[in-house]
């Protein structure tokens, strides 16, 4: 698959997505990679400041959020 912006998903790489669990753990990893605190995070992934919280702690981190958030990871390691 190619985007809008030229990035690029490998069908391999979509089908492990589609599995994919995230902990709260990895998810507050993810937010420092990406150099996100708990507002820009809300406002990227379109979720309020509350649930980044939440899923900072100990709350399921839904499917889409988890997608999302792999997605920017994957485009930041390209850009760099």
């Amino acid at each position: 698959m190619v985007w809008d912006d030229g990035s690029e998903i490998g069908l391999s790489w979509l089908q492990d997505l589609a599995l994919a669990r995230m902990t709260s753990e990895e998810f507050r990893e993810a937010l420092g990679k990406l150099s996100l605190t708990v507002e820009e995070a809300a406002a990227h992934l379109g979720v309020s400041k509350r649930s980044i919280a939440g899923y900072r702690r100990d709350r399921e981190i839904p499917r889409a959020i988890v997608l999302a958030v792999r997605f920017m990871l994957q485009r930041r390691a390209r850009a760099d």
